[in-house]
């Protein structure tokens, strides 16, 4: 199945969520599998966001954190939008 790092990032507190549920035990290994196929991918996420951090903010204190000044905030959105669009594979049978 294809999809997009966006609706991966978007999905994954739901698969989250669902592995906190008791839930049939294929059902259960299904969904952990799912999460673990994404996890690589959730990392890519956050090194696209970290790289527009870096890119368009500025260092806030001495503890590393960054701030994107409003002035930013709309193309920083637009960035990451636009790089979340690629699609990844995954493979997932339907649940019967």
């Amino acid at each position: 199945m294809k999809i997009t790092l966006e609706q991966l990032y978007r999905s994954y507190s739901v698969f989250d969520a669902l592995l906190e549920q008791r839930l049939p035990l294929n059902l259960n290994l299904k969904f952990r599998n799912l999460v673990q196929q994404i996890s690589p991918f959730l990392s890519s996420i956050e090194n696209i966001q970290s790289d527009l951090i870096e890119e368009l903010g500025y260092e806030k204190d001495s503890d590393g954190s960054y701030l994107v000044d409003e002035d930013e905030h709309n193309l920083f959105l637009s960035k990451l939008e636009e790089k979340l669009q690629d699609e990844v594979d995954i493979t997932w049978e339907p649940i019967s």
